[in-house]
C-alpha cells in the first residue's frame, strides 16, 4: 500500500472513501536514492487519504490535476501526491492530502452552539476570499464553497483557528460545460448543493467564479445562525425560490451593518455585477482583518519526514518501491478504456 497505512475512516462521498493515514517512515529509511532532491516530500505526520476503485477513478484523478495546479496557494488545502494501492484485490487511486484536525466548519459549528461570533465569522470569510481569489485568478471555479467543504485548523499557539478550501471534485476551468455555450440539456442543473446554488448556477448550469461569490455568502449566512440560508419544505419549493423569488438567502438581523451589505453583494441576482473576490477583499467587513492573523498557512511542520512513493505530478526516471501497469501513465480517458 505505499508508504503509509489507512487508520481511520472518515468519511464515504460519490467519488469514493476518505480515510486517516500515517506515513511508515521506516520503509523508506533504507532508500539508496541519491537524488531525494527530485522526490516530492510530505511534510505531515498525518495525512487524509482520498480513495476510489481505480476503474472508476477518472473524476478523482481530476481533482488531484487542479489542486496541484493551485499548490502555491496557502489556504488551499495541499494535495501531496498520489499512489495506487492494492486493496481486496482491487486496484485502489488513492489521493494523498493535508489532513485538518479541526474537521469542517460545519462541524465547528456545531460544535460552538450553532452559530460563530462575528468577529470570528469576519477571519474566516477574509480567509476563504483570499483563497478564492487566487482560484479565480488561475481560471477555475470551485463550485461546492460550504461549510461541509471548508476545514479548520487550530493555530499552534492555541489562540484560535484558520480554514482552507478542501474538495475540489466539482471544481472546472471557468465557463466550461456552461449551458449558455452548451448542452441544453444541463439547463436546471447545478453541480453544486442546492441550498448554497446561485440562480444562474441553476438555470444555465454556469460555472463562472460569481457562482462561488453568491455560496460563500450562503456559507457567511449559515456560520452567523447555524441555519441553512434558506427556509424551505422541500427542494422543488427551493429550487423555485432562488431562481424566480424575489427574496434572498437568509441574512441574519443580528449582522452589523457591514455585514448585512456584505451579504448584499455576495447575493446580488445578476451574475454580471455581483461582486469578485477581489472587491469584497476590500469591503470593510473583511478589510480590517490583519492578513498576517493566519501564519500557519503555510507548510506543515518539518519534523515529520515521509517521501511520496507515487506521483504522476512531478516525473521521476525510476522509482524502485513502486510497480505500476504503464496505463497508469496514459491519459484519464485511455486508462478508463483500459481497465
Amino acid at each position: 500500500m505505499g508508504s503509509w497505512i489507512k487508520k481511520e475512516f472518515l468519511g464515504k462521498g460519490s467519488y469514493g472513501t476518505v480515510s486517516k493515514a500515517v506515513p511508515l517512515t521506516r520503509e523508506l529509511a533504507d532508500s539508496n536514492d541519491d537524488d531525494d532532491d527530485d522526490i516530492p516530500s510530505i511534510m505531515a505526520s498525518e495525512i487524509a487519504v482520498k480513495s476510489a476503485d481505480f476503474k472508476f477513478s477518472t473524476s478523482l484523478q481530476k481533482e488531484g490535476e487542479i489542486m496541484f495546479l493551485l499548490s502555491d496557494c496557502p489556504g488551499i488545502i495541499r494535495c501531496y501526491g498520489e499512489d495506487i494501492s492494492d486493496e481486496k484485490g482491487k486496484r485502489v487511486y488513492n489521493l494523498l492530502l493535508e489532513f485538518a484536525p479541526g474537521g469542517s466548519l460545519k462541524s465547528l459549528i456545531e460544535r460552538r452552539g450553532g452559530a460563530l461570533p462575528e468577529s470570528e465569522v469576519r477571519r474566516y470569510t477574509r480567509m476563504i476570499l483570499k483563497a478564492l481569489n487566487y482560484v479565480h485568478e488561475k481560471g477555475y471555479v470551485h463550485c461546492g464553497i460550504k461549510p461541509h467543504n471548508i476545514l479548520v485548523f487550530p493555530s499552534q499557539d492555541g489562540n484560535g483557528n484558520y480554514v482552507k478550501i478542501a474538495n475540489f471534485g466539482l471544481a472546472k476551468k471557468a465557463d466550461e460545460g456552461n449551458g449558455l455555450s452548451g448542452d441544453p440539456r444541463l439547463m436546471g442543473h447545478s453541480r453544486g448543493t442546492l441550498p448554497y446554488s446561485s440562480p444562474e448556477s441553476i438555470v444555465w448550469n454556469m460555472n463562472k467564479p460569481p457562482v462561488d461569490i453568491w455560496a460563500l455568502g450562503c456559507t457567511v449566512s449559515q456560520m452567523m445562525t447555524g441555519r441553512s440560508p434558506w427556509e424551505c419544505t422541500h427542494r422543488l419549493e427551493l429550487k423555485w425560490k432562488i431562481i424566480l423569488g424575489r427574496e434572498l438567502p437568509r441574512i441574519p438581523d443580528t449582522m452589523s451593518s457591514q455585514g448585512k451589505d456584505f451579504l448584499l453583494k455576495c447575493f446580488e441576482r445578476d451574475w454580471k455585477t455581483r461582486s469578485t473576490a477581489a472587491d469584497l477583499l476590500r469591503h470593510p467587513f473583511v478589510e480590517g482583518e490583519r492578513a498576517d492573523e493566519m501564519p500557519l498557512l503555510q507548510c506543515a511542520a518539518e519534523d515529520a519526514r515521509w517521501v511520496s512513493r507515487v506521483s504522476m505530478f512531478k516525473e521521476k526516471e525510476e522509482d524502485p518501491l513502486a510497480i505500476i501497469p504503464i496505463e497508469f501513465y496514459l491519459p484519464s480517458f485511455l486508462r478508463v478504456l483500459l481497465t
